[in-house]
């Protein structure tokens, strides 16, 4: 008769038996995979294991767009048709979550009751600040700052010295430290030229209101009375923003005018190919909510390498233009003048570099090589 302890001894001493007599069946570990070999997949596995959710959002973004822009890695790397699913289907969750995130924080902005509710609403957001992405972060803490003025400004707190510049260009504005957010317009200039609420001013005749003060900011939006200014208006954030360049002109008869109207992801990246920045040997990263350009690859005996370009410069002016508000086509028709032109980048510090003059750009192939040590680099 069989107790039950006896019955448990035989079962595992059979499976322990059938194991070792199973040597030819070989168990294939998910880690000795190609797929999970690979640095890029495992950076982001990683980065998950440690909860960092943000940065591996944009670890999976990045692996989808290299699999589709870089048929080669997506050989070299051994993905097969399984694997490439996989990695589309993380980023397509990565992407769900900072849709998600866009709703709770308008959701927050909108709530009805007091100021302090909405505050709250959006404090909670900030708590689990690795779930939120730099950007992100910067969103949430500028609705809570603006929120908190406006309230200061109802209650007689807090003078609004912008209220008059509104009344000239028909809206109805408040400072935040990025720029003058439009709550309302009516009547005026801006709403000739399209401009609506809730958009951000951020640029007046092309110079960033980050760089001014509150008196700076009022005085160029008051001289729309003497002649026309310029204004660029961003909407939107995260993962998707417009801008609108208008020139308006205030008195009478009022006059605004859309100049230009255009949509883009809030980052754009170098793309296969040979491209202007690719001869001048750098690959790059358009930010374009900061009008920031990062670099994430330079060349070796490149233009950029000899004028000492490295990874993780950041630059936000081209020949002194600033680059907030431009397109990457224009920054890329910028860096299309050389070498028969001058460039010089100037980064956020002031630090202006230049490229040597009348350097040799690389050439086609030598741009094709400089894609493969890119691709073959460490992940970022």
């Amino acid at each position: 008769m069989f107790t039950t302890e006896r019955i448990v001894f035989l079962w595992l001493f059979a499976g322990l038996t059938a194991g070792c007599s199973s040597a030819a069946v070989q168990v294939t570990r998910p880690a000795d995979t190609p797929y999970y070999k690979n640095p890029y997949v495992r950076q982001c596995m990683d980065l998950e294991r440690a909860r960092q959710w943000s940065a591996s959002d944009g670890c999976w973004q990045t692996l989808k767009k290299k699999l589709e822009s870089d048929p080669n890695f997506r050989k070299k790397g051994e993905f097969g048709e399984a694997e490439v699913a996989r990695i589309a289907a993380m980023a397509r969750r990565s992407e769900q979550r900072a849709k998600d995130l866009e709703k709770k924080t308008a959701a927050c902005i909108r709530k009805p009751g007091s100021a302090d509710e909405r505050i709250v609403c959006l404090q909670e957001l900030l708590r689990d600040k690795d779930r939120l992405s730099q950007t992100q972060r910067y969103e949430v803490e500028s609705a809570i700052s603006t929120i908190q003025d406006n309230a200061r400004i109802r209650r007689g707190d807090q003078e609004s010295t912008f209220e008059h510049a509104g009344k000239l260009l028909g809206a109805l504005l408040y400072e935040e430290s990025e720029g003058i957010r439009v709550e309302g317009v009516q009547g005026g200039p801006l709403q000739q030229a399209g401009v609506r609420e809730q958009g951000l001013i951020i640029a007046l005749d092309e110079i960033p209101l980050a760089e001014l003060g509150s008196a700076d900011r009022i005085a160029r939006l008051e001289s729309c009375r003497k002649q026309p200014i310029v204004v660029l208006v961003r909407y939107g954030g995260v993962q998707q923003a417009t801008f609108q360049r208008v020139r308006a002109l205030c008195g009478q008869p009022a006059e605004g005018k859309l100049l230009a109207e255009y949509s883009t992801p809030s980052e754009i990246c170098s793309a296969t190919g040979f491209t202007p920045e690719i001869r001048l040997g750098m690959l790059l990263c358009y930010e374009v909510l900061s009008g920031q350009l990062s670099v994430r690859w330079v060349c070796a005996r490149s233009p950029a390498e000899r004028a000492g370009v490295t990874v993780g410069h950041l630059y936000e002016k081209i020949n002194g233009k600033p680059l907030l508000g431009m397109t990457f086509a224009e920054i890329q028709g910028e860096l299309a003048r050389y070498p028969e032109a001058r460039l010089s980048f100037q980064a956020a510090g002031g630090k202006v570099l230049s490229l040597p003059a009348l350097d040799q750009c690389l050439s086609e192939a030598q741009a094709k090589k400089c894609w493969v040590e890119a691709s073959e680099g460490s992940p970022e």
